[in-house]
């Protein structure tokens, strides 16, 4: 944890103003990282960053119920949840994933695919 002012800092979240801006940045670090840990995303997220996530490190669990393509299992060691994983968005049960670097993780919330 790094020291400023003579006591200890650390920034534990960010909320972007929109989804593309949260997009870009994650789309950002996979390009510059080597280690990606991917956690019960939205497969149409996880469609969008596969151009992105050749000759990483990687490992992917997939959603509740979902089915790796012969295209994702070439990239990575695969799993699929056992459970549905889900939080409170304004009321709405939604789904809750992460993709994870060495330094930082994003965390998602997602309903319907979105």
């Amino acid at each position: 944890m790094p020291i400023v002012d003579g006591k200890y800092e650390a920034k534990i979240g960010t909320t972007f103003a929109t989804v593309e801006e949260g997009i870009t940045e994650i789309k950002r670090m996979v390009q510059k990282s080597r280690r990606i840990r991917i956690s019960n995303i939205p497969m149409r997220l996880l469609e969008e960053l596969k151009p992105l996530l050749k000759d990483k490190d990687l490992m992917i669990i997939l959603p509740m119920n979902e089915k790796p393509t012969e295209e994702l299992k070439k990239l990575a060691p695969m799993a699929t949840t056992k459970a549905r994983i889900y939080v409170d968005y304004k009321g709405q049960e939604a789904n809750s994933g992460s993709i994870s670097f060495a330094n930082i993780v994003f965390n998602i919330a997602w309903l319907n695919d979105k």
